[in-house]
């Protein structure tokens, strides 16, 4: 399980930001600890579930992305119609020059 993601490090390193005294060292104890986990918790879980929604917006936005495709290929009734037009034309081309 990830415990940090991404988009909660900016609220995390402000929060660490803010809480320090004017010496810049902060000392607590547990409990201290615990309390300040349970009061930011909620702007954590906020910013990591925003970050799993642009995660899948952008995921559905390339789904949704016509990608470009390969030309279909001819089909035989086609094939067949410019294979005969073509043996007819040298058939025809034969048979004048050998009159």
């Amino acid at each position: 399980m990830r415990s940090l993601s991404r988009a909660s490090l900016p609220i995390l390193f402000a929060t660490l930001a803010l809480a320090q005294t004017p010496t810049g060292l902060l000392t607590l104890d547990l409990l201290q600890t615990l309390a300040r986990a349970r009061q930011y918790a909620g702007q954590i879980q906020t910013a990591n579930l925003t970050l799993s929604q642009a995660t899948q917006d952008r995921v559905q936005a390339r789904a949704a992305t016509p990608r470009p495709t390969a030309p279909a290929p001819a089909s035989s009734s086609a094939m067949t119609a410019l294979t005969f037009s073509t043996t007819r034309a040298s058939s025809t081309r034969t048979s004048c020059l050998s009159s």
